[in-house]
């Protein structure tokens, strides 16, 4: 399956733990663009301050402040750049609302039977960079 990740946020862990620098493992997407759906990803004012709100879903929502230092940085993250000269307390604080947003969202996930086996999706990227991801399912027959 294709998508257009301009238009989705990908939640996506490793095997190890959510804080990994490569992470593959997608455990669920919000449309950034969802007119009239629960799951959204926009930046409204709290408090007087930005925040990157996310509402998953399952209702769940979490947040984060919005310094210019992470406002930055996410914003030449999402032009492809992985930028070096931040700090290494802008790269823990995301990483952290990673980990929540991945917490958030199996509240309410149903629990899979044994009997059904596993079900992984894959993150990759096809030749024009776009992620796509491939279901492994693992049966216990």
């Amino acid at each position: 399956m294709e998508y257009a990740t301009k238009s989705e946020l990908l939640l996506a862990t490793s095997l190890s733990h959510s804080g990994a620098k490569i992470s593959q493992l997608l455990e669920d997407k919000v449309a950034i663009n969802s007119q009239g759906r629960v799951e959204r990803v926009e930046i409204a004012l709290c408090r007087e301050f930005p925040n990157l709100i996310v509402t998953l879903p399952n209702g769940q929502t979490r947040s984060l402040v919005l310094n210019l230092t992470r406002y930055e940085f996410l914003m030449r993250v999402s032009e492809g750049a992985l930028p070096g000269n931040f700090s290494r307390e802008c790269y823990e604080d995301l990483l952290a609302f990673k980990s929540a947003l991945l917490s958030a969202a199996v509240i309410g996930r149903p629990t899979p039977d044994d009997d059904d086996g596993l079900i992984f999706r894959l993150l990759a990227l096809d030749t024009t960079g776009n992620a796509i991801d491939q279901v492994i399912e693992l049966s216990n027959d």
